[in-house]
């Protein structure tokens, strides 16, 4: 095993990361995690073998057996390297996988946000990667905990919505849903690409596009996405409340979720 101090993943954060859901042994949405932990490997220049990680996931759910549900957290790293920023050898990339877990009032919570004074640099290539440097979301979640609030909501440079610390965010209008483009410094979240693609069938019309704050606040619904807590609407943003009540094409929504999470793998996703 690789010494831990010796792992550029330890001292630089030089790597990426994902984290999605399996239940009853089988991962919820597993081919689009995967494929975009590989493009993000990929994208700083760690080639990461698809046949290793299937069979990381599988020996691990396998000794998560007694997990009916649980969450399935895969690490990729550069290795071990001699000093320097960019090193001229590294050892092959460390992988871990690891399961804990999971817990439906993960996903059936609302949320309250309130805007952090951290900002998003959308113009960062990290912005858009899963990486292990996640030091401005932490310093945000901390502010989010010290301001009484589940979660923050993160602007842009441009003072745009981007994100929350570990969600993609959607502003429901009508029949009208959007969510900022990934150039506003968003991660192309697996459960935002699921929301995007089922929200046609339920009959929303979707669209990416750039997001004010003022705009984000005063939709019909504000809700936030992720591949652990699925869909949870937002119940108040920096001390504004909304009552609630949901409207019938976001329980729509979710209910299409959840059909996509049943037929894959067993589990039947409760929000009632």
């Amino acid at each position: 095993m690789t010494n831990a101090s010796e792992d550029r993943g330890y001292l630089l954060g030089d790597g990426v990361f994902d984290t999605l859901v399996a239940f009853n042994g089988k991962p919820v949405e597993g081919e689009r995690h995967l494929a975009r932990l590989i493009a993000q490997a990929a994208e700083i220049g760690i080639t990461v073998d698809e046949a290793e990680i299937r069979n990381d996931w599988q020996e691990v759910l396998f000794g998560a057996a007694d997990m009916v549900t649980c969450i399935l957290r895969t690490t990729i790293t550069r290795g071990r390297s001699g000093r320097g920023l960019w090193p001229s050898t590294a050892s092959a990339p460390t992988r871990s996988v690891s399961a804990t877990p999971w817990k439906p009032d993960l996903a059936r919570n609302a949320v309250s946000l309130v805007t952090s004074s951290v900002r998003r640099n959308e113009s960062a290539p990290t912005s858009r990667l899963k990486s292990l440097s996640y030091l401005d979301n932490i310093l945000a979640a901390r502010e989010a905990t010290e301001r009484g609030a589940d979660d923050a909501l993160l602007l842009n440079t441009k003072g745009a919505v981007a994100c929350a610390t570990i969600a993609n965010v959607f502003a429901l209008n009508g029949t009208r849903l959007a969510t900022p483009p990934l150039s506003d410094g968003v991660l192309a979240g697996t459960m935002r690409a699921l929301v995007m693609e089922l929200a046609p069938t339920v009959g929303l019309t979707v669209e990416e596009r750039t997001l004010s704050p003022a705009g984000f606040a005063d939709a019909d619904l504000r809700f936030v996405t992720n591949s652990v807590r699925f869909l949870r609407p937002v119940s108040s943003l920096d001390g504004r409340r909304w009552p609630p009540a949901l409207p019938t094409v976001f329980v729509a929504l979710r209910r299409a979720v959840a059909t996509r999470v049943l037929e894959a793998t067993g589990y039947r996703l409760v929000w009632d």
